[in-house]
């Protein structure tokens, strides 16, 4: 409601002062929403699906050529091994490897 009052307002000062109370708002929903966001955890967290994606890869890519298995797996299997929804793993290996995105 401030905001709405300043922007009807004929303040000199009216859009420094508009300004001020956005910058207010953000801070108090990023004190209510981002209490424990953590971006170092965020960043490990994704650098650590990324190494066992990897890994799942290639172990699955070994196990492919060596005739262990004849079906080729689909983001929807290595997400499931790592117990995450495909979108999920998929928008951290697009963020993580500068890809868009990965074929479902």
């Amino acid at each position: 409601m401030l905001i709405h009052k300043e922007y009807k307002g004929n303040s000199h000062y009216k859009n420094k002062i508009i300004g001020a109370l956005v910058i207010a708002l953000l801070l108090k929903i990023k004190e209510y929403f981002f209490q424990d966001y953590n971006p170092i955890y965020e960043g490990n967290r994704s650098s650590r699906i990324i190494k066992i994606f990897k890994q799942n890869l290639e172990k699955h890519f070994r196990e492919l050529i060596s005739g262990k298995r004849n079906i080729q797996f689909r983001v929807q299997d290595y997400a499931d091994l790592q117990v995450l929804h495909v979108n999920y793993l998929s928008s951290v290996i697009s963020s993580k490897s500068g890809f868009l995105s990965i074929i479902k």
